[in-house]
């Protein structure tokens, strides 16, 4: 075949039509053009090397040739064959799969990339090649059939461009045979990762010199309360050694909060602290004493709060006047030392009011209560101070401290602001009128990232999308999700039933809210059938790759390569579910469980304005639902009412 160069050769997708007449393009549809063969192909590279690289074009050519034929007889397609998908759409996949091949045969990674780049060029020539001829018999562009071909079946181009974040225009018309410019490469990146494409798959129709050499567009957007958390973490400051001392005041305390026989002290109705049955293994009694009772139960809001007392007290060590105070609880009744605190918390904040400086006071009242307040009914930690006090000092010491910051937290309360935004990682898909199809994207663009077969890498991505999966058809917390069990006998979290479908159970003094909306219904869901695919592979081949083959070694159902052959909960579910989502769920910069979670209520509220659905997915109250996603009320509820009655509302 002789490709006619008596023309100027067009670029990616010039206009194909020859006029604007209805009749020419109605011809031009139906005018085929003419296949290529991988002898044209071949003879093509010869003369381009020659032109190029006449010196050793020879010897260059002899090694693009013996990679293409290698890899056309791993297909089993002829060497004389027409060019098909191969260089095509399944250019990717196909060239995928003959590398791992490779490498499971033993071949070194520098045959193995030389291999890669060497098909690329066989490629990047045949679309060059396939570019021209259609230009010179008006046919459809390679980019207007590599887009067409991936488009799904039944959903609007309309529907396509606003989910992929692209200009609804531009694609039209891409699809119509116009060239993009450079600033639509872009858009074009963002279409190959709505569509799940390799990266290449549409962008290697233009040519290299109009790719830009980065793109900040398909970037996420940067966090400020995460850049603002990395630079503190530069400068820690909490308490990480505590005095044995010290340690036997705090395992006081823990016993005055969760103790249900309180005689000889007073404590407020809400004041008790109860332990979990959900007890992480990682978190030991000597990793987290401080969580523990001296029974060795965890509690959790024993954790929680502990976080003011260490931060208080590091600080207090480090950065206070006063750096070889004892420690003790002692030091709460010190106005002068919280107020130092606290304006130092303020600066590192940037000078704003949150929830942590809130918190923070909101303890300290907590325990210097005149008459439920742990430190005026515990006289005898006045000793632990440095001067001399007596009981009536003391009891006077926690009331003027009570007293002065019961006024300072409610002019804190008026000024309190966010220190995040829960939105930001997810914030331009929560503009989507139906946030789920992300989701659904995003699980898409996992499963097409599957690695080399029998690898621990193909077992560590099949967990990954069995999670991913488990939380849009179940969004739990991250705790809820760390200690899900797995028993074969079906005694387990998950179990499968005689019908075949897989339910989730989990006890109501599992959740978080155990003493709230958990405590009024049991958690007992049948999963989608959808996921039962995912599921069972990663019970029945991945999740036995992880143990090691020891299936006993733990009920846990979600496992890492370490915590399952220690029995531990994987500990680090949540930065794994904010890498994958940060990778995988577009525009996103990295989102936990508690995230989808908010992104999955909001598009319950956004499809059907109802708060119960969206309580009864998140076992929640409806309240608190409706208090935390009232602002969909005025914008999306006009957009459901117009959607209501569409015979009135017409375009």
């Amino acid at each position: 075949m002789n490709i006619c160069r008596s023309y100027t050769p067009a670029t990616l997708n010039d206009s194909l039509r020859g006029g604007n007449s209805k009749a020419k393009r109605s011809k031009t549809r139906r005018r085929s053009v003419e296949a290529i063969t991988y002898p044209d192909l071949r003879r093509e590279m010869q003369n381009a090397l020659e032109a190029n690289k006449p010196g050793n074009s020879k010897q260059v050519f002899n090694n693009l040739n013996s990679a293409l034929n290698l890899f056309l007889s791993d297909l089993g397609c002829a060497a004389d064959a027409i060019v098909g998908v191969e260089l095509r759409t399944s250019f990717y996949k196909l060239v995928t799969r003959h590398l791992e091949k490779m490498r499971s045969q033993g071949r070194s990674d520098k045959t193995i990339r030389d291999r890669k780049s060497s098909l690329k060029k066989w490629r990047a020539l045949f679309i060059l090649l396939t570019k021209e001829h259609s230009a010179y018999l008006r046919g459809q562009s390679p980019l207007v059939s590599a887009i067409n071909d991936a488009l799904p079946q039944g959903i609007s181009l309309e529907t396509i461009a606003k989910q992929a974040g692209i200009p609804l225009g531009s694609f039209k018309r891409w699809r119509s045979g116009q060239k993009p410019s450079s600033r639509s490469v872009p858009s074009l990146r963002r279409l190959e990762m709505f569509l799940a494409l390799p990266a290449g798959q549409l962008t290697d129709f233009v040519t290299a010199s109009s790719l830009p050499r980065t793109d900040p567009s398909l970037a996420a957007p940067s966090i400020p309360y995460r850049e603002r958390l990395k630079k503190q973490r530069t400068t820690p400051y909490r308490l990480k050694v505590a005095t044995e001392s010290f340690k036997e005041q705090w395992a006081d305390f823990v016993d005055y909060k969760t103790t249900p026989l309180l005689l000889d002290l007073r404590r407020s109705d809400r004041g008790q602290w109860t332990p979990t049955a959900l007890n992480p293994k990682s978190a030991t009694t000597d990793t987290k004493w401080f969580a523990f009772t001296r029974e060795h139960q965890y509690v959790p809001s024993a954790a929680i709060n502990w976080t003011h007392v260490s931060a208080y007290l590091g600080w207090v060590a480090q950065y206070s006047a006063q750096p070889g105070r004892r420690q003790s609880l002692a030091l709460f009744t010190d106005l002068d030392l919280i107020g130092a605190y606290l304006k130092w918390y303020l600066q590192r904040s940037g000078g704003k009011v949150n929830g942590g400086h809130v918190r923070f006071i909101q303890f300290a009242l907590s325990l210097l209560h005149p008459h439920t307040g742990y430190l005026p009914q515990k006289t005898d930690l006045r000793l632990t101070l440095a001067e001399d006090c007596s009981p009536e000092r003391w009891l006077e010491l926690c009331n003027i401290a009570c007293t002065k910051l019961r006024d300072q937290v409610k002019v804190l309360k008026k000024m309190e602001a966010k220190s995040r935004d829960p939105n930001g990682p997810v914030a331009s898909i929560l503009k989507l009128e139906n946030p789920m199809l992300a989701l659904q994207d995003m699980l898409h663009r996992i499963r097409a990232s599957r690695p080399t077969p029998g690898t621990m890498n193909e077992a560590v991505w099949g967990r990954n999308l069995c999670l991913m999966s488990l939380i849009v058809c179940s969004p739990l917390r991250a705790n809820n999700l760390r200690h899900l069990t797995y028993r074969a006998d079906g005694t387990g979290s998950l179990s499968k039933k005689s019908d075949g479908s897989w339910e989730l159970y989990i006890p109501r003094d599992h959740f978080k809210n155990r003493n709230g909306a958990a405590a009024d219904r049991e958690y007992r869901v049948v999963l989608d059938a959808g996921i039962y695919r995912d599921l069972e592979a990663y019970l029945k081949t991945y999740r036995p790759m992880l143990l090691k083959g020891n299936n006993a070694a733990t009920d846990f159902l979600f496992v890492s390569r370490c915590s399952g052959v220690k029995n531990q909960p994987w500990q680090s579910l949540n930065r794994q579910v904010e890498s994958l989502t940060g990778k995988y769920l577009m525009n996103c910069a990295g989102a936990g469980p508690q995230v989808m979670r908010h992104l999955i209520a909001t598009a319950i509220v956004k499809a059907t304005g109802q708060y119960s659905t969206a309580a009864l997915v998140l076992h929640d109250k409806e309240e608190t639902v409706r208090k935390a996603y009232s602002h969909l009320c005025s914008e999306d509820g006009h957009l459901l009412y117009r959607k209501l009655f569409p015979e009135i509302f017409k375009e």
